[in-house]
């Protein structure tokens, strides 16, 4: 979005300047470390980037096209693009075997980013299609054709937008990926052990290793691109999928009391008596219920010396796929036994075969 030359536009740049809204020139021409971090996908769409290439580009040395391992890219943007901040690039890149997009830092006319999977010859030619996102519309900065020589880096300019490309070796680039690649191997195998526990707060899901993963993957991926990942890749999703069959598994054969079956807990005793999720029998539970409320769940508590929080505790639903759903809120009402307490669920639960997890999550029942 340019800046239109009126009286309001100079008056709020000036403002925003005197505010130091706008980083200072040689700030703008060192990518932070942690810029970008979230465009690390594993989408396809977007290309894998690596977490220091920052400080990768800023140490990468002149050498042989020949020598050249992972692409490393800087692109900088000049000219006034946003109002009140600088542009959030955009940039699309093409050509040599490789068609994808890296999504820069926000508020930052300068963005560093890898190219993986290239395999670097004289006489290529890439295209960097950079532009400015905004929440309307996205506005086209420059196109930038670059060629590669015999060495690199390479420099090339078009509009108000520069492209410098410089490379790690192939010896530093295997290496990188080596290590990226065994890592997440050893992740996926704590995956690929992992077994449920019904009665752990997190169901004893993987979901550390499981993004241990995924996140070492993306870096090797970010060092020489997705052709030789096909494999590890379909493991790490086999290996996901497998632990969510287990899951299903250990719901199904969970030995828990049925619905309206006392259970006794640490500090008294509880009965579920009704699960609505039908939006007429919820709002015959909770007549005042907000919308996003969709289940209802009635215990029935009895405690002689602790409230209903205190016996209940944490409470949730994991239902026959091993999805959870938790209460959101809850309604007591005092009894001479103890007392009712309606649950209040956001997602809608499927009452076939799912448990209701009480006090911490270690006791269940069966809502069916």
């Amino acid at each position: 979005m340019r800046i239109f030359t009126t009286p309001l536009s100079f008056a709020l740049l000036a403002l925003t300047l005197l505010a130091g809204c706008a980083a200072p020139a040689e700030a703008q021409t060192v990518l932070p470390e942690w810029a970008g971090r979230g465009e690390r996908s594993w989408d396809r769409s977007r290309l894998p980037q690596l977490d220091r290439r920052g400080a990768l580009f800023r140490s990468a040395r002149a050498l042989a096209t020949s020598d050249a391992g992972a692409l490393l890219c800087r692109v900088h943007v000049d000219g006034d693009w946003d109002l009140f901040a600088d542009p959030d690039l955009l940039v699309r890149v093409r050509g040599a075997g490789v068609r994808g997009e890296v999504w820069g830092t926000e508020n930052s006319r300068t963005e560093v980013f890898g190219v993986p999977g290239v395999r670097l010859r004289r006489g290529q030619q890439l295209s960097f299609q950079v532009i400015d996102r905004d929440v309307t519309f996205d506005e086209q900065v420059a196109t930038v054709r670059l060629r590669i020589g015999d060495r690199l880096p390479v420099r090339a300019q078009a509009g108000q937008a520069e492209v410098e490309c410089r490379a790690a070796t192939a010896d530093a680039t295997g290496r990188g990926f080596d290590r990226a690649r065994t890592a997440a191997t050893r992740a996926t195998a704590r995956v690929e052990g992992a077994r449920p526990d019904l009665r752990d707060v997190s169901l004893g899901r993987p979901s550390e290793a499981a993004a241990a993963a995924r996140g070492h993957l993306v870096q090797a991926a970010a060092w020489r691109g997705w052709r030789e990942l096909n494999d590890d890749r379909r493991r790490v999703e086999r290996a996901e999928a497998g632990f969510d069959d287990r899951l299903r598994a250990a719901v199904a054969e969970a030995d828990a009391p049925r619905a309206g079956s006392r259970v006794e807990l640490p500090r008294g005793a509880a009965r579920v008596t009704e699960l609505a999720c039908a939006p007429r029998d919820v709002a015959r539970l909770w007549p005042d219920a907000p919308d996003h409320v969709t289940c209802v769940v009635m215990v029935e508590v009895e405690s002689a010396r602790h409230t209903p929080e205190e016996v209940l505790g944490g409470v949730d639903v994991v239902d026959a796929r091993g999805q959870q759903h938790f209460s959101i809120d809850r309604r007591v009402e005092r009894t001479r036994a103890g007392a009712t307490v309606r649950l209040a669920f956001a997602s809608r639960v499927r009452p076939r075969g799912a448990l209701l997890r009480l006090g911490d999550h270690r006791f269940l029942a069966r809502l069916e």
